[in-house]
């Protein structure tokens, strides 16, 4: 059995022009005045018992409205919820709590507001206020309390309950990094017992650790469902350019059977990366690997420490007066920016005429341990292509580093030696 199934799912909010129509709208038979706004659009969900799934996408997007109807906190406009298990919510701050109760009393209020038997919310009261850590502050109105607090309370209620489905939506955002450390080593722990998450959250680097899989939503639809780390690199290519990467046409998702093998690219592509080059030697008559959307990315194999020649070719569709960036980063295969350096970092004012071709050239040492990691490239103005990029490559390369004898463990390579 599905831990969820959502079925053809449509929510939608009455946007009425003024007050005024507001109020007419109350009285019968008079004519209706307001629009409506598609918060979701035929969304179609499956979730496995266990499964972590992290919900992405821009703000406005759908990923509150989404979780809201899993919880069952909103009712849809039509379609079909099913949940199959106990469910605990983690959502806005606050939510399910009386202000002007202590947080002792809230966790009663809020366990009985998830269908918790009294019994059994007594008995975890301990537990609960332990992994709270808000001292005495427990028997104090929740209205006294900081937003760091308010999110101690919350997930602890949720966690200690044991339920079947977490549903967290960026909440733990507000907590410590003491705290926020705690509770991903409670989601692990609750992962290992089979408990389905849905998680919501910006940080993509969190979210490619605490998540299997992500769904993308984008104006109230479901364009994307996969691989987390795939979909993250369509995340960001959404944040990039604003639009959705994968151009769905009359309703139909591109597949993302095979996407992980190949590059994701976006950008107005005004200064263009051609090609590129990694080699041991630094000839400058290498041959350049050409990068496209429906060719896979290439596998190089390195050796730890070994010293590497990268070259990028890029090419100016117009003239930019302004300096242009060109930069590379290397990322492991969660997603987490391990080195990268630019023109811009290394004092290089690079200009190009319209139609003009340079070939820009770095050297660098892969101190990192054995693995496989990615080389993500870009050209933009500035230190960074948030900024607006004219053309970003994520999963441009592969490479493999491999040893023949392994001493050492993590990503960074340092030289250690074990001392009498």
């Amino acid at each position: 059995m599905n831990a969820i199934e959502v079925k053809d799912l449509f929510k939608g909010y009455r946007l009425y022009p003024s007050r005024k129509h507001l109020l007419l709208s109350a009285i019968p038979f008079s004519r209706k005045r307001y629009n409506v706004k598609w918060a979701l659009r035929k969304i179609n969900l499956i979730v496995q018992p266990g499964e972590s799934v992290a919900l992405l996408g821009v703000n406005g997007s759908g990923k509150s409205t989404l979780l809201q109807a899993l919880a069952g906190i909103v009712t849809p406009a039509s379609g079909d919820v099913r949940r199959h298990g106990r469910i605990a919510a983690l959502l806005e701050l606050g939510v399910g709590f009386n202000m002007e109760l202590s947080g002792r009393q809230n966790i009663s209020l809020t366990g009985s507001l998830w269908g918790y038997p009294e019994k059994e919310l007594k008995e975890k009261e301990s537990e609960i206020i332990d992994f709270a850590e808000i001292g005495e502050y427990i028997d104090q109105p929740v209205k006294t309390y900081s937003s760091g607090m308010y999110v101690r309370l919350a997930f602890s209620i949720a966690i200690s309950v044991n339920p079947d489905i977490l549903l967290v939506d960026e909440a733990l955002s507000v907590g410590d990094a003491y705290f926020q450390s705690k509770c991903y080593k409670r989601l692990s722990e609750l992962k290992k017992l089979g408990v389905t998450l849905i998680f919501v959250s910006h940080d993509i680097v969190t979210v490619r650790q605490v998540c299997d899989r992500a769904v993308l939503l984008h104006k109230g639809r479901l364009i994307a469902d996969g691989n987390v780390d795939t979909v993250s690199d369509l995340y960001t290519a959404l944040i990039m350019t604003g639009s959705n990467p994968l151009k769905p046409g009359k309703g139909k998702r591109k597949s993302l059977a095979d996407s992980k093998k190949f590059p994701v690219i976006y950008g107005n592509r005004k200064i263009e990366i051609t090609g590129y080059s990694l080699e041991r030697s630094p000839s400058k008559k290498k041959e350049l690997i050409p990068i496209h959307e429906k060719t896979p990315f290439k596998i190089h194999p390195f050796k730890s420490e070994e010293k590497v020649y990268l070259s990028i070719q890029i090419r100016a569709k117009e003239e930019i007066r302004d300096s242009v960036t060109t930069e590379f980063i290397i990322k492991d295969i969660k997603g987490n920016d391990l080195l990268g350096s630019s023109t811009y970092f290394q004092n290089r004012k690079v200009r190009l005429k319209d139609q003009e071709t340079k070939i820009i050239r770095f050297e660098l040492k892969l101190n990192l341990t054995h693995g496989d990691y990615f080389l993500n490239l870009s050209t933009h103005i500035g230190d960074s292509n948030f900024a607006g990029s004219f053309h970003v490559i994520e999963k441009a390369a592969c490479f493999q580093i491999a040893d023949s004898i392994r001493r050492e463990f993590g990503l960074a390579r340092g030289d250690i030696r074990l001392l009498a």
